[in-house]
């Protein structure tokens, strides 16, 4: 799938404090990740999330009342996107391993 905007300008223009607030942020990503893995790779999300600079802020689009590992986990697996947990957790493992080194 071709983005014709960069993705740096639409995930950094969702992070609008009201918005994320209402959960508005977090419906609308969870839409666009399950769309996007509907018809191309979770290495391609990837790639878009890294582009955008925001794979290591993926909390930042949850609610504050649910900015845990936890509710993200809970959340992003109902939701389907099993694959997007699991990277995010590996993720979150390497980024812990790197600071512990």
């Amino acid at each position: 799938m071709k983005i014709a905007v960069l993705p740096d300008n639409i995930f950094g223009a969702m992070l609008n404090d009201r918005l994320v607030a209402k959960g508005t942020v977090q419906e609308v990503f969870t839409i666009f990740c399950q769309t996007f893995l509907a018809k191309d790779s979770m290495d391609d999300l990837v790639s878009i999330l890294t582009k955008a600079k925001v794979a290591n802020q993926l909390l930042d689009y949850m609610p504050p009342q649910k900015r845990s590992l936890q509710d993200f986990n809970e959340h992003f697996k109902s939701a389907g996107l099993e694959a997007l947990v699991e990277w995010n957790m590996k993720r979150d493992q390497e980024i812990k391993i790197s600071e512990l080194q």
